[in-house]
């Protein structure tokens, strides 16, 4: 995947260039000293905005994650919801000596390790990142987040109420940060500091920080639509109308409501084009599984032939976990005349590159046909047949 990423004093927005979902990080208690932090995290994900984390809709915590049994096509699959949101997916492989693993289809390095009772119940998931790091999710905690456990002998501990909500996290050193519930507000409380979020109607209307507030508006589908930094300095964000509510445009705003820096967003199928407040305009190419295997900053004429960019290889993207592995990046490819060359030394090898030609038809060649049979790919894509 690929992101774009805007940042006020104490807000972190990311946006994936493939599905339009945002999200957005802001820290809310950090012990002095420690690797130990909470942030809040909110995501756009129409399928996130409707998870209870016990926190506000569409808000998590950095320590809010869980794995679920998943069946997709008669499949098993097990469903990982990670810090920020992101939802990834282990599937079985056999390996060459006949033993079966647990592996993430997004090529991560990350394994699942699921040990069982003796009456065949799942008492535990284990997630083994590629650098050793170990998440555990216990039964007892509905196999949400119990323990992270570092190479170095290092740990986070979580403890949850009987509501599965976390009300501290402990690291090795016995720094705590304690949370605790009211109807309309959350309270972070550690040695270093004490701060609080203020909910309305399930959404969080302002974040109470020791430098300050940040304030929250949203629309009527309960999506953020601004967020106000302690500054006063805001993000605004505008979407398509429709599920997914994929993002249209984000933009900077002054303290006199100035407008400021501001990205577009585009959306064609395997393709997304992101313009800017200076009209610079970058295209991304994906696969059938999202990741990005071509970027395109378009010339201000919008032809290819004056463009520059650059493109990932990846392994055979119907084998998993191998296609969400990159083997070769190419060298930037500047599209210009063809009786020209560039710095490389490399020709043009797109001499029509823009299909401007009326002698370039690019739907016979090859013998490309166009049908109405119905298909479908990707790893979780819903195959959908006309009822008669």
């Amino acid at each position: 995947m690929s992101y774009q990423t805007t940042s006020l004093s104490t807000v972190n927005s990311s946006i994936n260039n493939y599905n339009g979902n945002v999200t957005n990080v802001i820290p809310i208690n950090q012990l002095a000293g420690s690797d130990l932090a909470l942030n809040l995290i909110y995501n756009t994900s129409s399928v996130l905005l409707n998870e209870d984390f016990k926190i506000a809709k569409g808000w998590k915590l950095n320590y809010d994650e869980y794995v679920a049994k998943e069946i997709i096509d008669d499949i098993i699959y097990y469903k990982y919801v990670g810090g920020t949101g992101t939802i990834h997916y282990f599937y079985e492989k056999t390996l060459e000596n006949k033993e079966k693993v647990w592996i993430d289809e997004d090529g991560l390095g990350l394994s699942l390790d699921i040990e069982k009772n003796n009456d065949g119940t799942i008492e535990k998931f284990v997630i083994i990142s590629k650098t050793g790091i170990k998440s555990t999710y216990l039964k007892e905690n509905n196999y949400c987040l119990s323990r992270i456990d570092y190479v170095d002998n290092s740990y986070v501990q979580l403890v949850r109420d009987a509501s599965n909500r976390i009300i501290s996290v402990k690291d090795e050193k016995d720094n705590i940060i304690s949370i605790s519930y009211t109807s309309n507000e959350i309270q972070f409380t550690s040695d270093s500091e004490t701060t609080s979020i203020t909910i309305e109607n399930n959404l969080i209307k302002t974040i109470h920080l020791n430098i300050g507030d940040i304030s929250i508006n949203y629309n009527t589908n309960d999506i953020i639509t601004k967020i106000i930094d302690v500054t006063g300095i805001s993000l605004s964000y505008e979407y398509y109308d429709g599920i997914p509510y994929r993002l249209k445009k984000i933009t900077n705003i002054g303290l006199n409501d100035e407008i400021g820096k501001f990205k577009t967003f585009e959306y064609h199928f395997n393709s997304t084009t992101v313009t800017d407040n200076k009209n610079n305009k970058m295209r991304y190419t994906f696969n059938n599984l999202g990741n990005t295997i071509g970027t395109v900053l378009l010339s201000k004429d919008g032809t290819l032939k004056n463009s520059f960019g650059f493109s990932d290889q990846y392994v055979d993207e119907l084998k998993l976990p191998e296609s969400n592995k990159p083997f070769a990046t190419s060298v930037p490819i500047k599209y210009i005349e063809e009786t020209e060359t560039i710095e490389y030394g490399k020709e043009n090898l797109m001499p029509n590159g823009d299909f401007e030609s009326d002698e370039t038809n690019i739907f016979t060649s090859y013998g490309n046909e166009i049908t109405n049979e119905t298909s479908y790919t990707g790893s979780h894509s819903i195959k959908l047949n006309s009822g008669s």
